[in-house]
C-alpha cells in the first residue's frame, strides 16, 4: 500500500470492515451515519462523539 496516505488506508480498511454490519441495518439512515459515527470514535485526534466527527468531517 506504498503511495497511500494513513488516513486513506484507515478510512478504506474501516469501510471494507463495516460492509457485513451495514448489511444488517434495515434503517437507511442508520446505515449511513454508522461510519461516520466509528471514523470518529476510532480515528485520528481527539474527537470522541458523532458532534466532533461532524465538523472534522465537513469541515475539513
Amino acid at each position: 500500500m506504498e503511495g497511500r496516505s494513513m488516513d486513506v488506508d484507515w478510512q478504506t480498511d474501516l469501510e471494507h470492515w463495516l460492509r457485513p454490519f451495514l448489511a444488517g441495518l434495515s434503517h437507511p439512515a442508520r446505515r449511513r451515519m454508522c461510519p461516520l459515527y466509528i471514523a470518529g470514535l476510532i480515528g485520528p485526534g481527539d474527537r470522541k462523539s458523532v458532534h466532533g466527527a461532524e465538523k472534522f468531517i465537513y469541515h475539513a
